[in-house]
């Protein structure tokens, strides 16, 4: 870490520089999906717009379909950990909106065992997919808080899970959770959402 000298009259202050940001503080991806035509499965021609009611969250659209939520994770914390709380539509010009609370509810994990305080490994209920997908290596992960007035944990997947219920974190859990608090990774990565066509699909037979 750079280091660097003030004399201020007879008193040397020194100062370092580029110390790191706490991890809740830094702005990450939230929230990630790809859109795609039902019938081509390709994205679509039109632009995607999406529309949620996370607060101090902003909408980003990439290439080839792929959309989500950017934010730091200590300011959207507590609605991306409470069931219901997050909703998000996604919709294109000619296409039908698409609601992507089932996606949302089916990406959330819980605790289905206690994570007492010091502990390096979570068990999650419903396992992850094989490989990964919601728990990557150097991927976040939110742990709901232990009580109102604690903060949630913002911490990393530390390595290859050993198993799909099993999630290795780069900090130890900082006060003890019990079984059924909630955890997800982050960005909630959530499958290809295919838009529906607004009108019937002409086709023409020679």
């Amino acid at each position: 870490m750079a280091q660097r000298d003030i004399v201020d009259h007879s008193t040397r202050y020194t100062i370092a520089e580029g110390d790191p940001v706490p991890r809740g503080l830094e702005t990450w991806a939230v929230v990630r999906t790809r859109v795609v035509d039902e019938l081509t499965l390709a994205p679509p021609l039109n632009p995607i717009q999406l529309t949620t009611n996370l607060p101090r969250s902003k909408v980003r659209v990439g290439r080839d379909g792929i959309c989500g939520l950017v934010a730091r994770p200590r300011d959207v914390s507590g609605e991306m950990l409470t069931p219901g709380a997050l909703t998000i539509t996604v919709e294109a010009a000619s296409y039908l909106p698409r609601d992507l609370g089932e996606a949302i509810r089916t990406a959330r994990r819980t605790l289905n065992a206690p994570a007492f305080s010091g502990a390096t490994t979570l068990g999650v209920l419903p396992p992850d997919a094989v490989p990964p997908r919601q728990f990557r290596p150097g991927r976040g992960v939110l742990l709901e808080r232990p009580a109102p007035i604690q903060p949630d944990q913002i911490t990393t997947v530390a390595s290859q899970p050993l198993a799909p219920a099993s999630v290795p974190l780069a900090d130890p859990v900082d006060a003890t959770r019990v079984v059924g608090s909630q955890v997800m990774g982050l960005p909630l990565d959530l499958p290809d959402q295919p838009l529906h066509r607004a009108e019937p699909l002409r086709l023409r037979v020679h």
